[in-house]
């Protein structure tokens, strides 16, 4: 699934939230075969460009906007000229096709971040 941190991270969530993290990195995966995941600032990225964060309810999935058209600016939630994310409650709003969608158009986004 991921390096071994990341499957600690996931393995310290609640059984809510650890499968929709699996579900969100398997999705991660499907658009960027061959990525590794590692621990940066206490979550789980995904080369420059991506992150997950797991909180009570939900997992957040942040995305590098950096560069990107407004109009792909306004596909992700939040104001931030750098990162975005999309906020996912239950595996139901995860959708492969929409996910693969927006890892893509993040790749072309500028900078990355830490």
């Amino acid at each position: 699934m991921a390096d071994s941190g990341v499957a600690k991270y996931v393995g310290r969530q609640k059984p809510a939230q650890q499968k929709l993290l699996r579900r969100l990195i398997a999705s991660i995966r499907k658009a960027l075969p061959g990525i590794r995941g590692e621990m940066r600032l206490g979550v789980p990225w995904f080369g420059e460009k991506l992150y997950l964060a797991a909180f009570d309810d939900h997992v957040n999935m942040g995305f590098s906007v950096s560069g990107l058209p407004k109009k792909e600016k306004d596909l992700f939630l939040g104001k931030g000229n750098l990162m975005r994310h999309l906020k996912f409650f239950s595996l139901d709003e995860v959708e492969d096709k929409k996910i693969i969608r927006l890892v893509k158009i993040a790749q072309k986004s500028g900078c990355g971040c830490p």
